[in-house]
């Protein structure tokens, strides 16, 4: 009976050191919406308001990360800031990262833009317009390139913020997908070795290679623009991931 007892724990740790080795310690990604068709980015950001409308409406900051370019991933913030105006919680400003292109609002919001340097030495000015938004009881939204908003790159805006605060920030990362082996190129910080990743942001990079080389079989028409969510590891830490209708 001893000898079998043995024999069973030391299988089942042969199989954990494997599962170990094959797949990392790591969390696997939690699916938060399917692969989806939409016409227009703002669709996107209004259907991904609507489907973190409780968590968003019970912060007074949320963020939201970018790529600088191309000019489309802006839709994703007017369809945010449209969507909250419908359902009668309005963001009151955004904070905008002060390299980041201007958003082409339009008409898409009233809502006061005030441009910073995010991600300062000390953060200074940051802390600060939020510790003056909150104590006036208005709600932001704060827009930053994806490499700062995604809890994935340690040491990053939003990593260094939640060790200030001390408290968790919500945010959703918007990134560009590959339907198709030959739109690897597409995806933005590449995935590279550690040996040749000088910028610290390949785990983003291979975080969205990985979700869109799941998607291959379903061989998906690109013909409009899809998207995917993803959840990686933090709780309040999701990743959108966009295609373009003929990238």
């Amino acid at each position: 009976m001893k000898t079998l007892y043995v024999a069973t724990i030391l299988a089942i740790l042969t199989a954990g050191i494997f599962l170990v080795l094959k797949f990392g310690t790591k969390p696997q990604p939690v699916q938060i919406m399917k692969p989806s068709y939409f016409s227009k980015t703002e669709e996107i950001g209004a259907t991904i308001y609507r489907r973190f409308y409780a968590p968003i409406t019970e912060r007074s900051v949320v963020f939201l990360g970018i790529p600088p370019q191309p000019a489309w991933h802006q839709g994703v913030v007017r369809g945010v800031l449209l969507a909250a105006g419908v359902e009668k919680h309005p963001f009151d400003a955004v904070i905008l990262e002060e390299g980041m292109p201007d958003l082409n609002l339009f008409n898409a919001s009233s809502v006061e833009v005030v441009r910073v340097a995010t991600n300062s030495a000390t953060l200074s000015e940051l802390m600060d317009l939020l510790k003056l938004y909150k104590s006036q009881n208005k709600k932001v939204l704060v827009v930053v390139p994806s490499t700062f908003s995604t809890h994935l790159l340690q040491g990053n805006l939003v990593n260094r913020i939640e060790k200030i605060s001390g408290e968790p920030v919500f945010s959703i990362t918007s990134t560009q997908l590959a339907l198709h082996p030959n739109q690897e190129i597409l995806v933005s910080p590449p995935c590279v070795g550690m040996a040749r990743d000088n910028s610290g942001t390949a785990t983003l990079g291979c975080a969205v290679l990985s979700a869109s080389r799941r998607l291959y079989r379903k061989d998906l028409k690109n013909d409009r623009y899809v998207a995917i969510m993803e959840q990686n590891g933090a709780f309040l830490d999701y990743l959108l991931m966009i295609a373009a209708p003929n990238q």
